[in-house]
């Protein structure tokens, strides 16, 4: 049976026409949602990583990574 697959991408601006927030898929085909601050600088992301493992990424004000998380369980990979 074949769906009909509908790509949706949603990008938010504030009044000054600067980004905000970006919902869609990335590079690697995985789901992500990243926000940005007034001035487009990025702050935050969730959503995949290359090994399609959840991840979460916290930013400065200036948008260098200040955190980063992944969903790995790590208690898994020596079994």
């Amino acid at each position: 049976m074949e769906h009909n697959k509908l790509a949706f991408i949603i990008t938010a601006y504030n009044e000054d026409q600067k980004r905000t927030l970006y919902l869609g898929t990335g590079k690697e085909k995985n789901g992500y949602v990243q926000t940005y601050n007034r001035y487009e600088e990025p702050t935050s992301y969730i959503g995949s990583n290359r090994d399609m493992d959840g991840v979460l990424v916290l930013n400065d004000r200036y948008g260098a990574m200040g955190y980063t998380q992944s969903g790995k369980n790590w208690s898994l990979v020596y079994l």
